[in-house]
């Protein structure tokens, strides 16, 4: 996790986390405390204002809108005249952009690795509830964009088919991780 990685830069500070406190990972006004303290972090590492996001689980998320004072909805009006009963309602907490998902690596509960198979993901996150990142934090580079190949009459016709192979190359590493950060519950 790019938060825990030393900077690979001499004298640039490493990724950092925020602690909301033991077993506050779905205390909203926690999480709003930690999201300001990690806005100052940001600051204090120069981060630019544009392109702060945070991820936190949907529980998470929705407890923010249902517990926490409404100073921190988001109030633009459009058409659906600011419906914050929808989950829409909340955009952005001390300049940070807030977002849900499934994929977090919320308590330790999605960190286990597949026997058999070459993908060891498991990492340490029995404290995690929460990612904090500007988006030069990580990047993807790639090298061969998708490309499909589909066989025509030298497929036997005994297969009665075609072959139809995808390629693609990519790559997914931590750039700055003076600016990736997470909450911890601890």
């Amino acid at each position: 996790m790019a938060s825990r990685e030393a900077s690979v830069v001499t004298g640039e500070p490493g990724g950092f986390e925020v602690s909301i406190g033991s077993g506050n990972q779905n205390d909203a006004q926690a999480i709003v405390d930690g999201l300001f303290e990690a806005a100052a972090v940001l600051d204090e590492r120069a981060a630019p204002d544009e392109g702060r996001v945070c991820v936190l689980s949907p529980r998470q998320y929705l407890s923010l809108i249902s517990s926490v004072d409404t100073n921190i909805l988001n109030r633009e009006l459009g058409a659906s005249q600011g419906d914050i009963n929808s989950g829409k309602g909340l955009y952005s907490i001390a300049g940070i952009r807030l977002y849900k998902s499934n994929n977090l690596p919320f308590m330790a509960a999605y960190n286990t690795d597949v026997t058999g198979e070459n993908n060891d993901y498991s990492d340490s996150n029995a404290t995690c509830c929460g990612l904090v990142f500007h988006r030069n934090a990580a990047g993807v580079v790639e090298t061969m964009a998708p490309q499909i190949e589909t066989t025509s009459g030298d497929f036997h016709t005994q297969y009665q088919g075609d072959l139809v192979v995808g390629k693609l190359s990519m790559g997914v590493g931590s750039l700055q991780v003076s600016v990736a950060g997470s909450l911890q519950a601890k």
